[in-house]
């Protein structure tokens, strides 16, 4: 009788060490995350990507805005005079279609650029923590990075182009 209740005590035992084993290397591998988060946080330039959130749209809405006038329609005046007689009326759609794809790929570039993590940050740790927060680092550079240009980007965007749509129209 006595055998089993050793053996219980010490299954038990295992048990309870090994789940608090698992559970530390959770919690350091939360810990790790979280300070890749916080360090790439702190890396992001944010003027630098606000700057290109805002600039961005801008951009694109005059580029848009060229093309629209560059394939609009002109009225040529007399026939076989060659010159124009009044500004052109813009193609609308050429001018929201071109200026929506401008700004997309402007965000989709800045979601392909890539950080680097300083390497100081690394000295001295085990491959697998370089390895997790390597690419926790990266991933949350990247969405503070799209978070930063993107909010902005579709702001002035919407109110690039309503602007633009209304003195068109007027």
């Amino acid at each position: 009788m006595f055998k089993y209740y050793t053996i219980v005590v010490i299954m038990f035992s295992v048990l309870v060490l090994t789940a608090t084993n698992v559970s530390s290397q959770n919690t350091q591998l939360e810990d790790i995350q979280k300070q890749a988060e916080l360090d790439a946080r702190a890396d992001v330039k944010e003027r630098t990507w606000i700057g290109t959130g805002i600039g961005l749209p801008i951009g694109s809405v005059c580029a848009g805005c060229a093309l629209a006038f560059l394939t609009g329609n002109y009225d040529e005046g007399t026939p076989g005079g060659g010159y124009y007689s009044e500004i052109p009326t813009p193609n609308l759609g050429c001018m929201l279609g071109a200026a929506a794809a401008i700004n997309a790929l402007g965000l989709l570039s800045i979601y392909r650029f890539n950080s680097t993590v300083n390497p100081v940050r690394l000295l001295g740790k085990p491959p697998e923590e370089v390895v997790i927060y390597t690419e926790t680092y990266k991933k949350s550079a990247k969405k503070y990075r799209l978070l930063l240009s993107g909010v902005p980007s579709g702001g002035v965007f919407t109110f690039m182009s309503l602007s633009c749509l209304w003195a068109i129209s007027q």
